[in-house]
């Protein structure tokens, strides 16, 4: 104030929480507030905001949800396993469709809670595991047998990695190891009778 004097004008907002508002006294305070509507309300700003407000979301999602049995079975994946927050289905749904609603093909809301999935993963840094990949990255395991594969759709964030994938397993044989019982052919066709349930 002192150094710039009558050539800025200060608006002090009614709401106490809230900071100073400083202009160019150049300009009235009609165009002042026209500059300030559109900056608040340009898409590029929107977006920004609900990007914040869905990562928000999905950080309190992740540190409230159930966590998983170890090792994790096909039926706990489909019955118990934590799930995306709605507001990001939801959002997505509206990016796939373009337009809002509840009414969403089964088509769209498959697509949608899987890229969800995904997202979820990411904005986690892998640390929110989700059905999805462990159920797809099971049943490529015994369909294809292909590590490369694997890694393929891992590195584009669609299921888990190569290497967790065998520490599944391996838990899993020592689990029923343990328990007096071998592991067949059945386990694993559960993985993908579950990953057909979640995946459509």
């Amino acid at each position: 104030m002192a150094h710039f004097g009558d050539k800025l004008t200060y608006w002090l907002p009614q709401t106490g929480n809230k900071s100073e508002l400083v202009f160019s006294s150049a300009i009235d305070v009609g165009e002042a507030v026209e500059a300030a509507f559109e900056a608040a309300t340009s898409e590029k700003r929107i977006l920004h905001k609900a990007a914040v407000i869905l990562h928000r979301q999905i950080q309190a999602a992740w540190l409230t949800s159930p966590h998983l049995l170890w090792p994790p079975k096909a039926c706990d994946l489909l019955n118990s396993a934590p799930t995306p927050p709605s507001e990001l289905c939801d959002f997505l749904h509206q990016t796939i469709t373009g337009r809002q609603g509840s009414n969403a093909s089964d088509r769209v809301r498959r697509v949608g809670v899987s890229l969800a999935a995904d997202v979820c993963v990411a904005a986690t840094n892998g640390k929110w595991i989700m059905p999805k990949h462990l159920l797809l990255s099971m049943a490529l395991r015994h369909l294809t047998g292909s590590a490369q594969l694997l890694t393929i759709i891992n590195r584009f964030g669609h299921c888990q990695s190569y290497t967790k994938v065998l520490e599944i397993e391996t838990a899993i044989g020592t689990l029923n190891s343990n328990e007096g019982q071998f592991v067949t052919i059945k386990h694993f066709t559960e993985w993908q009778h579950s990953c057909t349930a979640v995946l459509g």
